[in-house]
């Protein structure tokens, strides 16, 4: 792996840093990772995690995938 020069875009949106990063979703097993970046935007705003998430079951999915793909 090369390392790049530049500094790291200031975003939490993590398709855009896994772009930048150089990485291919389909070696990491191609993640969500759009819905983790929608999901985190929501719940980051109260008046959007009370519309988008009302119940486990619309949460529980991106929990799991949370989990897949991060440390800890």
């Amino acid at each position: 792996m090369r390392k790049k020069e530049k500094v790291p875009l200031k975003t939490h949106r993590i398709e855009l840093l896994i772009t930048e990063a150089g990485l291919n979703t389909k070696e990491i097993e191609n993640p969500k990772v759009e819905e983790l970046s929608k999901a985190y935007i929501r719940v980051r705003y109260p008046d959007l995690n009370r519309q988008y998430y009302t119940s486990y079951e619309k949460v529980g999915p991106l929990v799991v995938i949370a989990k897949k793909y991060t440390y800890g």
